[in-house]
This record gives structure tokens, sequence and C-alpha cells, in this order.
């Protein structure tokens, strides 16, 4: 029997690894570009993440080495990093890691267009849900996995282990686990990479991996997760934390330094105390999260994300929260709170903003948005100025019947590709805040 192709991003980002010089943690490739993100050892042992770019040479993109095919480049891949500290330094220790792909060239330009589909695809999820862990995975994800026809196969873990916030938003009540809980999560993990992952990775598919946790920092195991997964996917990890446990700076060295570690995502609620720790429900989290965004920058290798979720109390702060992020360096996302449950709804209708309210904060600071391309995430297309719309996405898995049809929304031009609001939204302010468009209007 023919044996099946290896998998390609992960044997492309193979390609990229030179031993204490250059560990990747991921590879995103395109028809256009290549990208590998990872971690450069510069001379003396200082570490920074960068980004390697493989691309067509144009005018625009001369890069550090050049081939009659391609045109190799580095930046940085930090807020950080940027500018004037992205130097002479790091272009002396990355091009003998550029030299070494150039070597490697007609591989990789072998397997490029299967990374690029590969990275293209979007395959159900699977999850192990928290419920699963402690226990083998259930049978009926390893046959679905087994059936898989996407070049990729996308597979979530619910650890466990209690969150110290209690954040207004929440649908979830605080659960405590203890050491042993932490190990049978392991084993659970052990359990998937074997049954799952690397049957997988044997028929040529890539895997992508989701770890999730209510505390993921306080995952006794987590360090040994990650470790066993980092070698089995090409995609890098990107953890949303509270940032609690972060603002130790040992807590923090340990989790930057998490294999395959790609970013690293805090939650802003405001700009001041007295907002953040009201819908984080503990006082100091704000405090916390200065300190753990601090401690991850001095760390150099992990880059920082600063989500803002609006609330009713945190709108106004908008300015004020961008500030916070530039002065942490941090990139900065906004984002609407939406539903996915009944218990959703009756808590967004105590703290949801209005569309009104959002639609003014935004107009306030929407030069310095643009300017700053802040991404944006999961609100209606009439909350935003039509300069901004181009920034929203809309979060894939939100579920259609908890933003119902609005016969206000009718006739508006943009319904096919607007999220809508909740029905939490609609239990707190009604309709009047809509604004529908018959027409689209122009930037």
């Amino acid at each position: 029997m023919a044996r099946a192709a290896a998998p390609p991003l992960t044997t492309l980002r193979d390609l990229f690894v030179v031993r204490g010089a250059f560990a990747p943690s991921s590879v995103h490739a395109t028809e256009d570009t290549l990208d590998c993100v990872g971690v450069l050892t510069l001379p003396g042992g200082a570490r920074r993440k960068v980004i390697l770019v493989v691309a067509a040479p144009t005018r625009a993109l001369q890069g550090l080495l050049a081939t009659k095919r391609y045109s190799y480049g580095c930046g940085p891949a930090r807020v950080a990093d940027a500018g004037d500290a992205f130097g002479g330094e790091v272009d002396a220790a990355v091009v003998p890691v550029l030299e070494r792909l150039v070597r490697h060239e007609r591989r990789f330009a072998a397997l490029w267009p299967l990374a690029a589909r590969a990275w293209a695809a979007h395959p159900a999820p699977l999850d192990v849900p928290e419920s699963a862990m402690g226990g083998p995975v259930p049978p009926e994800l390893v046959r679905a996995a087994a059936a898989e026809r996407d070049p990729v196969l996308d597979v979530g873990i619910h650890l466990r282990s209690g969150c110290l916030q209690r954040c207004a938003f929440c649908r979830r009540e605080p659960q405590r686990f203890d050491a042993a809980d932490h190990d049978a999560d392991l084993a659970t993990v052990e359990d998937l990479v074997r049954r799952v992952v690397r049957p997988a990775r044997r028929r040529g598919l890539d895997v992508r991996v989701r770890i999730e946790a209510d505390d993921l920092a306080g995952h006794r195991r987590l360090e040994d997760i990650a470790t066993l997964l980092a070698p089995q996917t090409a995609f890098g990890l990107h953890l949303v934390v509270p940032p609690n446990r972060l603002a130790d700076p040992s807590t923090a060295r340990r989790f930057a330094a998490l294999p395959g570690l790609e970013s690293v995502t805090l939650t802003l609620f405001g700009c001041t105390p007295r907002t953040h720790d009201a819908v984080a429900g503990r006082p100091g989290a704000f405090l916390e999260l200065l300190r753990a965004a601090r401690n991850l920058d001095a760390a150099g290798t992990v880059p920082l994300i600063l989500s803002a979720v609006l609330t009713a109390a945190g709108v106004g702060e908008l300015g004020g929260i961008l500030d916070v992020a530039r002065l942490l360096r941090g990139r900065p996302t906004v984002s609407a709170l939406f539903a996915d449950c009944a218990m959703h709804h009756l808590r967004l209708a105590a703290i949801a903003p209005d569309l009104g309210a959002l639609r003014r904060a935004f107009s306030a600071e929407q030069r310095r948005i643009l300017f700053e391309r802040v991404a944006l995430q999961d609100f209606p297309v009439c909350a935003l100025p039509p300069a901004l719309r181009a920034l929203n996405d809309t979060n894939r898995v939100l579920r259609r019947d908890d933003y119902p049809a609005l016969p206000a929304c009718a006739p508006c031009v943009h319904r096919p590709r607007c999220c809508g609001v909740p029905r939490g939204y609609l239990d707190a302010h009604g309709d009047a805040h809509l604004a529908p468009e018959k027409h689209a209007q122009r930037r």
C-alpha cells in the first residue's frame, strides 16, 4: 500500500528549523507569500520573536536575500519590536537562517501550493469538551477525525482550570480543580494524540489545535500539554488568558516560553481600575492586567493582543482603552459582547451598550482606529461608521437562532453580511437604536 503524503504545513515548518538559531512555531501560506513565525536566538543568547517572509521579489519587497525565484526577508512579530528596535543585530543573526532556507528552495516550492490549500481550509471543529476531560477521547470524535476529508483537522481541547475572575458577561460559575484533575487532563491529551492526531498526520492531514480553559495559566500540566502538542501542528497556539496569574513575573516567563505559543490575548474592559474591575468582578484586576502585560513584554518572545470587550460601562472609555494598548505595547482589538446560550441573553440585557453609544464612540475614534488598523469583531454593520466596516469580522460560530431576523432590519442593504443583535440586547434596548440602510453609505 502506498504511503500517505506527509502533512504539507508541518513538513514546510520543519524546513525552517535551525537548531540553536531559529525555532519556528507556525507557517502561514498563501498563493503569493509564505510567512514563518518563530524565535530567533541572537549572539549572546537574547531571543526575539520574528517573522521570516518568502515571496516573489518586487520593488517594494527586496528582502535580505534574493534568488531568481524568491525574495527572503525578516520582520518583527511584536509591536514592541517595530521601528528602530528591530535592526542590524537581528539581520546579522537571521541571514544564516535564510541562507539555509535558500538551499531548500526547490523542496518548499513544491510544498507551497499544498500548504496554501491546507491553510485556507475551514473544517468543522472537533472538540474534546471539559466534561470529557479526565477520561478517554470520546469514540464519536475518533470516528469523525478518521472520516475527515479536509486537508486540516481542527481539534479543540477544553482543559479544567477554574477561573479567578467573575466577569459580568460570563455564564459559568467558578469551579475548583486539583492536581489530580490536571494530571488526568494530560492523560486525555495523550490519548488524543495517540488515537486522533498521529493517525491524522499519517494520512497526510495537518492538525490545528485550540486549547481553552477558564484559567489556562493556572493549569499545572499546561507546559507538558503544550510540549506534547507543539510538534504536531504548524499553526501555532493563540491563547486567551485571564491576566491574574501572569501578574507574577516567574509565571509569566514560564507561560511566554510555552512551546508553539504565538500570541497571548488579555481582555480589557475599560481604561480605569473602577470600570475594568467592576466588569471583571475582581478587585485589583486592572493592576494585575498591567503587570501581566509588562511581564509578557519583558519576556520578549510573545506578541501581546489586548482585546477590549465593550460593555455599557466601558464604551465611553474607548479612547482611553486604545491609549492603554499603546502604553503596554500590545495590538488592540475591539469586540462586541456576543451570545451563545440562554444565560448569556440575561447577562447581556444588563451590560450590553446600545448601538447609539457604540456609534458615538467609534465615530470619535475613527481616524485613530483606521491609522492603527484596530481589528473589530462581532459588531452589527450599522454600529460602525462606513469607513470602519472593512475592519469588522464576525465570529463564524455565532448561532443564528440567538440573533433573530428583525422586521426593522429587513430593508437593510447590509443584512446578508450583518450578525445583527442578540435577543438579550433587544430585551435591554429594543430596536430603537438600529439604523438600517436602504443604500450603502459612501466612505
